[in-house]
């Protein structure tokens, strides 16, 4: 549809189609038009949910082919072009507003129709700038905490399963933003909702410090101690300031104690998802652990060099260095795309996630210039794609390592923690759903999606905030010890 300068809509002519539509004359009046009805973006980005039908948003996206990765569910938001709508596109909405009113109405389209042709038009004109400028992912973030700051159980917890670990990501989540941005009355009760989910984690806490949950204990009872580590400054209350943190010396003195310390060369270093239940550590589990230890060890807890270097090197242990064949059916071959990336096991599949791990570990705690080099190649050619197991925990460490490792990268790979970052942001804000929270990929790991939207909104958050992100453990050179 086409606006006209009295702000109504006609149908676009065949002469329309052959040239895009500019949408720079038009960008002062429709953002007067949508001002004037709508309070802000999120309130936008509702009301086109509510005036497109589904099948209309998918039959649009479908014809126009505008974007690769645009969903049904997503806002209508144009990702490929800053200052035209495409031909494709009108022509594409065409038969979707026409079904609403017929084709040729003398009056030109009714006025719900315009509405929901100047709400598209206003999507295209504000929600479609580039994602690495500041503040364009304001509006996704607010809407996502407010749907996690809703969440919150009258014990202090957060889910319904694995509650602690949920618990901890929310946590995080609020944290990571900081006090800069947020009003006193937001400060205020985010202390109020930090101050009972410290009270919740801290009460179940067992006599060894476990404050994980029952299933996935050692990656739940790291995430939830990071949780704590990164909160603590922020409890309004002294006394509980101190309680939480004679819990926390408690709960990395067990991180520490279940490391594995046998000589078996492939399992040294490393953590059982299960605790100490289990027959062979986890490299997921592991990682968790040492961010947790990473975390603690800076603010002043009682980490030694030789816990972090040992987890590391499990960790980073299925590092594929070179190209290789299988000299047997025992060994695995390396193909030279393998190269940089990490497997579950030693001789196993590259595997996204452990990849990201891999490198978060090459950036903070074993640092190596050709290995982050190989690895920064490897993130670099397999790029985040709206997928499980573990879409969320991939990208949570794929973002931070790409951050430093492209920091002191050379001139080729310039730009990739910001190519990068639209991706995942594209992608997680195709999928954010009317009330804020993130929906989950096809695929993705059953223990996540059971947790539900606390978790996937949350590690969301994290993800998103990657670069403004106010945790101690992201802002290492600006922690001080609290302990």
């Amino acid at each position: 549809m086409i606006l006209r300068s009295n702000g109504t809509f006609v149908a676009p002519g065949r002469d329309d189609f052959r040239s895009p539509l500019p949408v720079r004359r038009e960008r002062d009046r429709v953002r007067v038009f949508i001002s004037a009805r709508l309070r802000n973006a999120v309130e936008m980005t509702s009301a086109i949910r509510q005036l497109v039908s589904r099948d209309a948003q998918r039959s649009a996206w479908r014809n126009s082919g505008i974007h690769p990765q645009v969903t049904p569910s997503a806002p209508l938001r144009v990702a490929a072009n800053q200052e035209v709508i495409s031909a494709a596109f009108v022509r594409a909405l065409t038969p979707t507003l026409s079904r609403r009113t017929g084709r040729g109405s003398k009056g030109g389209i009714s006025a719900a129709t315009g509405c929901i042709a100047v709400f598209i038009l206003a999507s295209v004109t504000l929600l479609s700038a580039p994602l690495a400028k500041a503040g364009n992912n304001d509006v996704a973030i607010a809407a996502a905490l407010k749907y996690i700051r809703d969440q919150q159980n009258d014990d202090g917890s957060f889910g319904k399963t694995q509650t602690r670990l949920q618990t901890g990501m929310a946590m995080l989540a609020i944290a990571s933003m900081g006090d800069s941005a947020a009003d006193d009355a937001t400060r205020k009760s985010d202390a109020a909702l930090l101050s009972k989910a410290a009270k919740f984690l801290v009460a179940g806490a067992s006599i060894s410090g476990d404050i994980g949950d029952d299933s996935f204990r050692t990656e739940s009872h790291a995430i939830a101690t990071t949780a704590l580590l990164c909160c603590v400054e922020r409890l309004p209350d002294a006394e509980q300031r101190q309680t939480v943190g004679k819990e926390l010396a408690r709960a990395i003195l067990l991180l520490r104690q279940n490391q594995d310390r046998s000589s078996s060369s492939a399992a040294h270093g490393g953590w059982k998802m299960e605790g100490r239940a289990g027959s062979n550590n986890d490299r997921r589990a592991s990682a968790w652990a040492l961010y947790a230890l990473a975390a603690a060890k800076q603010l002043g807890l009682d980490v030694r060099p030789p816990d972090l270097e040992r987890g590391a090197k499990y960790l980073l242990g299925s590092f594929k260095s070179e190209p290789k064949q299988a000299a047997d059916h025992d060994s695995a071959e390396v193909k030279p795309d393998d190269v940089g990336g990490l497997s579950v096991d030693e001789t196993g599949l590259t595997v996204e996630t452990i990849s990201a791990m891999g490198g978060w570990a090459l950036t903070r705690i074993a640092p190596n210039a050709d290995r982050a080099k190989k690895n920064f190649a490897w993130l670099t050619r397999n790029p985040p794609a709206w997928t499980g197991p573990n879409y969320f925990y991939a990208n949570f460490f794929r973002a931070r390592a790409t951050r430093m490792l492209d920091a002191s990268s050379d001139d080729t790979g310039a730009g990739a923690f910001a190519t990068t970052m639209r991706r995942i942001s594209q992608q997680i804000k195709d999928h954010q759903l009317g009330d804020g929270s993130i929906s989950f990929p096809p695929g993705d790991a059953q223990n996540e999606v059971a947790m539900g939207g606390v978790f996937s909104t949350a590690m969301s958050v994290l993800i998103l905030n990657t670069a403004n992100s106010r945790l101690p453990i992201d802002e290492d050179y600006r922690a001080k010890p609290l302990f």
